[in-house]
């Protein structure tokens, strides 16, 4: 099943062409990911599927529906939720009260009880190894921990698609493995995940790279360059052109 598909998607700042006829097509259970230098437009591509921007050209299909003009709350109660580059924790809330604000404004059939919230923010909590910090203020957190908690914030959104923007980038190699298992644990829950990383050992482990290069190059998209290294088997992409 098609998750999310994307066609000519193409997005211009003044007179930078950002991103040119950029086709992407993801399938239910996979991970992704997207590797390039600095400009080459992958969290442009972040920010014009979750509506934080709006592309030129081009439409993005979110299970068949059409979402380029929805706003970012909306596309996320869809069920695509994001991580940042900066992480962006209520600095005065507690680990907790982080996770349970995403339950409480994420994607639901009907209104979550504070209760249910609770609950839902515990279970992601455990599942990101922070329940010994739950209480803890987010300002306290290390930068490693932070990195979870901006993890477990968009998984309490209760996503189908779960797009992490150098989620693992700063990390020290304990952490960095320890996250990999926590991005594979929640690939085997169900969640597909799309990935942009600079960190080559994650992304070679976790997934399919598709490289992408700055779309002012006379030649802007070229073929999925294969890179042989461990990864979920179920794990594949498709870059169009």
């Amino acid at each position: 099943m098609t998750l999310l598909k994307i066609n000519g998607l193409t997005k211009t700042f003044g007179g930078l062409r950002a991103i040119l006829n950029f086709d992407l097509e993801v399938k239910k259970g996979q991970i992704i990911g997207l590797i390039g230098p600095n400009g080459a437009g992958k969290t442009t591509i972040f920010n014009l599927i979750t509506g934080f921007l709006h592309s030129d050209s081009g439409v993005v299909y979110f299970k068949d529906k059409k979402i380029n003009n929805l706003k970012p709350y909306q596309i996320c109660k869809l069920g695509i939720s994001r991580t940042f580059q900066l992480v962006k924790p209520f600095l005065e809330m507690s680990v907790l009260g982080n996770v349970i604000v995403g339950s409480i404004y994420g994607k639901n059939e009907k209104k979550i009880s504070l209760m249910n919230a609770e609950k839902n923010a515990i279970e992601i909590l455990d599942l990101v190894k922070l329940m010994s910090k739950k209480n803890v203020l987010a300002s306290n957190l290390t930068y490693g921990d932070k990195k979870r908690l901006e993890l477990a914030k968009a998984l309490a959104t209760n996503p189908e698609l779960l797009l992490l923007d150098e989620v693992m980038g700063g990390l020290n190699p304990v952490e960095l493995s320890e996250f990999m298992k926590i991005i594979k644990d929640i690939n085997y829950n169900g969640i597909t995940l799309v990935l942009i990383e600079h960190v080559m050992q994650a992304i070679m482990e976790l997934g399919v790279p598709i490289p992408l290069i700055p779309a002012t190059h006379s030649d802007p998209w070229r073929p999925p360059i294969p890179i042989h290294g461990g990864h979920l088997g179920r794990s594949e992409a498709t870059l169009g052109f």
